[in-house]
C-alpha cells in the first residue's frame, strides 16, 4: 500500500500530501476517513479538522500559524487560508560564543585515522 500523507506529529490537525492528491480521494488518518475537498499538491497541507477563522493550525506539533477564514476537513491548506502566527519584524544574526572547555588532557586515544585535511575517521 502506498503512503501518500505523512501526519509529522499526533498533534497535528494538518497532513502533508506526499505526492500529489486528487480532490474527491479518499484519505485515512488515524482511523478517519477524510475526503479531499480539492486537488492538493505534493508537499502541500491539507485539513484533518474543520477550522474556525483564527483557529491555530497545528505542525510539527506546534502552532505555526491561523486560519483566516473557516475551512473544512479535507481543504488543501496553503498561503491563502493561513497566516502565520509570527509579527513584527524578525532579525536573525549568527553570533557564535567562544567557549574555553577546562578538560584536563589524560591523552586519550581511538581506533581512527587522520585524514589528509586534519579531520579524524573511524
Amino acid at each position: 500500500m502506498e503512503t501518500k500523507y505523512l501526519k509529522i506529529n499526533p498533534a497535528d490537525n494538518v497532513a502533508v500530501a506526499i505526492s500529489a492528491l486528487s480532490s474527491g480521494e479518499a484519505i485515512t488518518v488515524d482511523g478517519m476517513t477524510i475526503t479531499l475537498n480539492e486537488d492538493v499538491p505534493a508537499g502541500h497541507k491539507f485539513a484533518l479538522k474543520d477550522f474556525a477563522a483564527g483557529e491555530d493550525i497545528i505542525k510539527y506539533g506546534y502552532p505555526i500559524g491561523h486560519a483566516t477564514k473557516a475551512q473544512r476537513k479535507g481543504d488543501w491548506m496553503n498561503e491563502y487560508n493561513i497566516k502565520t502566527n509570527l509579527a513584527g519584524l524578525l532579525e536573525y544574526s549568527y553570533r557564535p560564543v567562544n567557549a574555553d572547555l577546562d578538560i584536563p588532557k589524560k591523552h586519550l586515544t581511538f581506533k581512527g585515522y587522520r585524514r589528509k585535511n586534519g579531520d579524524v575517521g573511524v
